[in-house]
C-alpha cells in the first residue's frame, strides 16, 4: 500500500521531469537552430530582391495623365504593355520602353517627367512611320509597329529590335550599380534587428541565456549592417541622383536612416553592459527603445519605397 501511494504520489513529478526534458531536447535546441538562420535568410531575401524587377510603377500613370490617354481605349487597356513586351510588365521591353530608358539615361535621372516624355514625342520608337506623338493622338501604341494610326505614315519605315531584360547573373552591372547596391544592403539590418528582438523576448521570457547570447550576436550585426547601408544610401544619392538638393522625402529617408543607425548602436551600448551582470536579464527601457527604433525602421523603409517607386499611392 505505501509502495503503491509511494508510485501514485511521484508520478506527477516524474511527468513534469519528462516535460522539462522534451522542452530542453525539443523546443529551445530548435528555436536556438532557427535563430542562427537569420543571417542566411536575410542573405537570401536580399539577393532575391536584388535580381532586376520590372518598370516603375510610377510610369504608366504619369503616360497616361501627359498624353490624356482615353479610358478603355487601345494605350489605357494594354497598361504595362505600352513599355514591356509582355503586357503584366517586366522581362524584355518593346523600343518604346527602351527608347524611355535611354533617354532616362541621357537625362542622368531615374525619374520619368513630362518633360522627358514630350522630348521623345518625335521619335517613331517602333519605326512603323509615325511619331510617338501621333500615335498617342491616335491611341495606338508607339512600341508595337503592329498598331499604327490609321492615315499615311509621317515618316519612313523601320526595322526596329527591343532591348533585352538584364541579365541578373551580369557581375559588372552589380558591382557598378549606381544604386551601390542600397536596397539590397537595407535588408540585413532590417532582418537581423527583428530577429535580435524577438530572441531577447523569447530569451527573457524562458529565462534561457543561449536565445539572449544569440540576440545580442544579431544586434552587434545589425548596428554594423545599418552603418553600411547608410553608407551605400549616401553613395546612391551621389551617382543615381547626382547630389540633388537633399529636401522632402529624400531628406527625411537620409535623416531616419541615420538616426536608427545611431539608435541600433545604442542598444547595442546598453545590451552590452547588460551582458555583464550575472544574468543578463533585460530591461523593460531596452524593449521600449527597439520598439521604437523598430518603428523608425518601418518608416524609413516606407520613404525608401516611395523614393524608389515601389510605394505609389492608389489610383
Amino acid at each position: 500500500m505505501d509502495e503503491g501511494q509511494s508510485s501514485s504520489t511521484s508520478s506527477p513529478s516524474s511527468h513534469c521531469v519528462k516535460v522539462n526534458i522534451l522542452q530542453k531536447s525539443y523546443f529551445y535546441p530548435a528555436l536556438v537552430n532557427l535563430s542562427k538562420l537569420s543571417l542566411p535568410c536575410a542573405l537570401l531575401f536580399s539577393i532575391l530582391y536584388s535580381l532586376p524587377s520590372g518598370a516603375f510603377p510610377q510610369f504608366l500613370p504619369l503616360v497616361k495623365s501627359t498624353y490624356k490617354v482615353k479610358n478603355n481605349g487601345t494605350i489605357d487597356t494594354k497598361k504595362c504593355g505600352v513599355c514591356h513586351a509582355d503586357p503584366g510588365g517586366g522581362g524584355e521591353l518593346n523600343p518604346y520602353g527602351s527608347d524611355i530608358k535611354t533617354f532616362l539615361k541621357a537625362a542622368r535621372t531615374r525619374t520619368l517627367s513630362t518633360e522627358i516624355l514630350h522630348s521623345m514625342d518625335e521619335k517613331d520608337s517602333d519605326g512603323d512611320g509615325f511619331a510617338d506623338i501621333d500615335e498617342f493622338k491616335a491611341d495606338t501604341l508607339p512600341g508595337d509597329a503592329t498598331s499604327h494610326p490609321s492615315k499615311k505614315p509621317t515618316m519612313a519605315a523601320r526595322e526596329v529590335k527591343a532591348e533585352g531584360e538584364l541579365s541578373p547573373f551580369d557581375v559588372k552591372t552589380a558591382l557598378l550599380a549606381r544604386s551601390a547596391q542600397h536596397p539590397v544592403i537595407v535588408h540585413f539590418p532590417i532582418a537581423l534587428f527583428m530577429v535580435s528582438l524577438l530572441l531577447d523576448f523569447i530569451g527573457t521570457w524562458r529565462k534561457n541565456e543561449t536565445l539572449r547570447t544569440t540576440a545580442h550576436i544579431n544586434l552587434i550585426l545589425a548596428a554594423f549592417g545599418a552603418l553600411l547601408a547608410v553608407i551605400s544610401g549616401l553613395i546612391a544619392w551621389q551617382l543615381l541622383y547626382h547630389g540633388a538638393e537633399l529636401k522632402g522625402n529624400l531628406r527625411l529617408h537620409l535623416i531616419l536612416g541615420i538616426v536608427t543607425s545611431g539608435l541600433l548602436f545604442a542598444l547595442w551600448s546598453i545590451r552590452s553592459r547588460l551582458m555583464k551582470r550575472p544574468t543578463s536579464v533585460i530591461t523593460r527601457t531596452y524593449f521600449v527603445l527597439g520598439l521604437i527604433a523598430f518603428i523608425l525602421i518601418a518608416l524609413t523603409g516606407h520613404l525608401g519605397g516611395i523614393l524608389s517607386g515601389v510605394v505609389q499611392p492608389l489610383e
